[in-house]
């Protein structure tokens, strides 16, 4: 008759807090329902005073070391790691989320981070309700801290050319929108081998290239206020309001924003760079100041002018940067210019040599 009662009184008491008087420590020797269930003292989960995660897979340390040898053997990666940061967020929490731009993190168990979410330390898992993995950084979130928000994830896109969107922590998602309009990214030096996969890469390197050169005639002409204004607005209003600036597309030929290589897989940056590039180029051929800054190719003498943003056409010295004529500069073996300059500089030199030889004889 006891046994069925005990067994009654458990079965009654189990989901009630006031049959157990345990607390997260273990069973306690007096408490009933605990004794008569013979519970193990190890099924307990036993929290602790809240301590930062120091495993080697989430040090610092160990992740620039990871990104060292990832340069070394397969030449990916920032060579320098950006200054972003959130100023309301922890050092130590900036570093994280800075880490977490060039490297896919693992997802580790809920007890490397003490079973506590990582921004608010308040406890999650088993008895405080499931936690919430943020696809950013990869850590453990409460339902406060995670709502679901969704953002492209940089290192995802650079590496794996996925440009899904996937749900963040709330501080993950506002250091992405900060980071996602800021050039902070050398593509052909990130990943070389990206270009072979994404051919859409070298046109867009090839558009900035042009649009570079037309927006160096704009800003060296008192004429062209109108137009410059226009590309601000052009690249304003695709790169999504909100303040971003989008002016290193022009000032600019290797880097890239997080938005700027989404909007390489999307076709967006085209479409932005197409018309961009219109608007100068219909101010240059229509503007006496600007089209009369062409070079005449010294080859073939032509009088009609080639300009460098021709980059089909034309070729440019590295060194003095004079334009000629693809087809011509395929016969060269010395840039005209450069030869001149360099026999103007041997003529001075020999000149200056007669004279202190003279000046030394006549003392």
């Amino acid at each position: 008759g006891e046994e069925e009662e005990e067994d009654s009184i458990a079965s009654n008491s189990l989901g009630s807090d006031k049959s157990c008087t345990c607390s997260t420590q273990g069973p306690v020797p007096d408490c009933r329902l605990c004794s008569s269930l013979n519970l193990n003292p190890v099924s307990r989960i036993q929290l602790s005073e809240y301590v930062e995660p120091d495993l080697a897979s989430t040090d610092q340390i160990s992740l620039e070391g990871e990104r060292k040898r990832r340069r070394q053997s397969f030449k990916i990666g920032f060579r320098k790691i950006p200054d972003i940061s959130i100023p309301d967020l922890s050092l130590q929490r900036n570093l994280d989320l800075v880490s977490c731009l060039d490297i896919i993190p693992r997802e580790l168990g809920m007890h490397t981070q003490d079973w506590r979410c990582i921004d608010c330390t308040k406890a999650i898992g088993a008895l405080f309700g499931n936690g919430k993995v943020c696809a950013f950084t990869k850590k453990h979130y409460c339902e406060e801290c995670h709502v679901d928000d969704m953002a492209t994830i940089p290192s995802r896109l650079i590496y794996n050319w996925d440009a899904k969107q996937y749900p963040v922590a709330r501080s993950s998602f506002r250091f992405l929108e900060l980071a996602k309009s800021i050039p902070f990214i050398k593509l052909r030096e990130f990943n070389p081998k990206l270009g072979g996969f994404v051919p859409s890469i070298e046109g867009i390197m090839a558009q900035r290239k042009k649009l570079h050169y037309m927006h160096a005639y704009l800003t060296a002409c008192s004429r062209a206020g109108d137009q410059l204004d226009k590309l601000t607005a052009i690249v304003s209003v695709n790169g999504g309001g909100g303040g971003s600036n989008r002016e290193h597309l022009y000032t600019d030929t290797e880097m890239f924003s997080v938005q700027d290589v989404a909007g390489i897989q999307s076709g967006e940056l085209a479409s932005v760079l197409r018309l961009c590039i219109d608007v100068c180029e219909k101010h240059i051929t229509s503007c006496l100041v600007c089209s009369g800054r062409g070079f005449i190719c010294e080859i073939c003498k032509d009088k009609r002018p080639v300009y460098p943003y021709n980059l089909d056409s034309t070729s440019q010295c590295g060194d003095c940067f004079t334009v000629f004529h693809s087809t011509c500069a395929k016969t060269l073996v010395q840039c005209p210019r450069c030869e001149r300059i360099s026999s103007r500089e041997l003529n001075s030199l020999i000149t200056e040599t007669k004279l202190r030889r003279e000046l030394r004889e006549t003392d």
